[in-house]
Order: C-alpha cells, then sequence, then structure tokens
C-alpha cells in the first residue's frame, strides 16, 4: 500500500518537473523572439 502512494507521488513530481521545464523553455523561446524583434527595430 505505501509502495503505491509514494509511486503516485513521484509520478505526480515528475509531471510537475516536466511541467517547469516546458514552461521554461517557453519562456526561453519567447524571450529569443522579443530579442530578435527588439534587435530588428
Amino acid at each position: 500500500m505505501k509502495k503505491s502512494i509514494s509511486f503516485h507521488h513521484c509520478r505526480e513530481d515528475f509531471a510537475e518537473k516536466k511541467y517547469i521545464n516546458f514552461l521554461f523553455f517557453h519562456l526561453g523561446i519567447a524571450q529569443k523572439i522579443d530579442f530578435s524583434i527588439r534587435s530588428h527595430l
């Protein structure tokens, strides 16, 4: 019983990390686009 709870928690933690990485990835792209737009102006 304890094993399944810890496994579920681990999966949740993994999903959270994946989501955070996804956010940072898109923030990075947004910053690059913003930088390229500013350099063109």
